[in-house]
């Protein structure tokens, strides 16, 4: 995939696709590499970010490269975000080797905070025990709101308007229920349309 020049990031990229999709790569001051994402309709996409997400002050500038497919872009937007690690993504997961070691990093830290709960259920006083799982309990409700409001960004950026990856998909992925990304998009609105029926399948 060819360099592209970096432009300012207020100037829109273009409409026109002609069945193409775009990986585009957003920086901050100094070139710092922001964020990595493809789409089909680049554009949109920028008016998704400014709303959605909490880095797009920090943005500068742009590069973008059209590639002949959906495919095409996915797969040089993952080998993309996976040896240049941009700050903000979070969509792929680092290609293998490196992927192992990061999916064992990540089992190590669920395990370690596991262990910690676990230890609360061994405090022997009663009283200690609920005041302490009380207030885990309290700390974790705060935490579920904005835990459920990161895992909807996702879900919607993997989506990217029926263009990206089926439920199933996104479900496998993020290693949630098939029921979950459903309950997602349950009443949806986006790009000032309803989002349709249920699809479970692969995208066209």
């Amino acid at each position: 995939m060819s360099v592209v020049e970096q432009v300012p990031i207020d100037t829109l990229p273009d409409r026109e696709t002609e069945g193409r999709s775009a990986v585009y790569r957003i920086y901050g001051d100094g070139g710092r590499l922001l964020y990595i994402g493809s789409s089909e309709r680049p554009r949109q996409r920028w008016h998704e970010h400014r709303s959605r997400t909490v880095w797009w002050p920090l943005a500068r500038t742009y590069s973008l490269t059209w590639l002949a497919s959906r495919e095409a872009a996915y797969r040089a937007e993952e080998l993309a975000v996976a040896s240049e690690a941009p700050e903000f993504n979070r969509v792929w997961l680092p290609s293998q080797p490196r992927g192992v070691r990061f999916i064992d990093e990540l089992a190590k830290e669920v395990q370690r905070v596991t262990n910690a709960l676990d230890e609360v259920e061994r405090i022997a006083d009663p009283e200690a025990r609920v005041r302490a799982k009380s207030k885990i309990m309290a700390a974790q409700v705060k935490r579920n709101k904005e835990w459920a409001r990161e895992r909807k960004e996702l879900v919607i950026q993997l989506w990217d308007g029926g263009n990206g990856l089926s439920y199933r998909q996104i479900a496998d992925r993020l290693g949630i229920k098939l029921s979950t990304v459903q309950d997602i998009f349950r009443g949806y609105t986006g790009s000032g349309t309803v989002r349709p029926k249920v699809k479970t399948e692969e995208p066209s």
